[in-house]
């Protein structure tokens, strides 16, 4: 019967530590004041209390290990470019693939001589004016092919208009001029967009 008690005891710490967390469990101090007439019936009725809650936590934890969990799986450039699979989520490494993301922009002081970087931009190369208004942009990644769009805006208020000259795969080519006059003119700050695909 000692050794029963003691199982009891023991059981009932590891079911629920918490209640015997305050003070060391000593085996001889609990024996000593142990009336199994009156207190093992109330010991077996705590006992069988926490051994439903462990039943419930074992249901609970079955169920989680049922649910099927999904794999996520990001989308391949193939995938982003056709924007059409919408059980892949896309990564920040190819999320430039969607047709509906810039490839690349830049920011620049349409003055500055020579060829130079960006003041701000993404996958460009350089930017050169090569005479006053007339600019070549190249790219980091090339385009597939010259088949894309240019977009740009010049400063407000200097009725300027951003003319295309050509597109080739690795580069474009495009003037900046007057709006009223049609002669080429320097700009500040000069905004370029390019969409495509590469």
């Amino acid at each position: 019967m000692r050794s029963k008690i003691i199982l009891i005891i023991i059981l009932s710490a590891l079911i629920h530590p918490v209640c015997f967390a305050q003070t060391p469990l000593d085996e001889r101090e609990v024996i000593k004041g142990f009336d199994e007439g009156t207190d093992l019936p109330i010991l077996n009725e705590e006992l069988r209390k926490r051994e439903k809650e462990i039943d419930k936590l074992q249901t609970r934890v079955t169920n989680i290990e049922s649910n099927t969990v999904a794999t996520v799986v990001a989308a391949t450039q193939a995938e982003m470019e056709s924007a059409t699979d919408s059980s892949v989520y896309a990564s920040p490494g190819r999320v430039q693939y969607h047709p509906g993301a810039a490839k690349a922009w830049c920011v620049f002081d349409g003055a500055d001589t020579g060829s130079h970087a960006c003041d701000a931009g993404y996958n460009v190369t350089s930017i050169e004016r090569v005479t006053t208004g007339d600019y070549t942009i190249t790219w980091d990644t090339d385009f597939s092919s010259g088949n894309y769009v240019l977009v740009g805006t010049g400063s407000q208020g200097s009725d300027t208009v951003i003319a295309l000259v050509s597109l080739s795969a690795g580069s474009a080519d495009f003037d900046v001029q007057n709006s009223a006059t049609g002669t080429l003119t320097d700009d500040s700050p000069i905004c370029i967009v390019a969409y495509g695909d590469q």
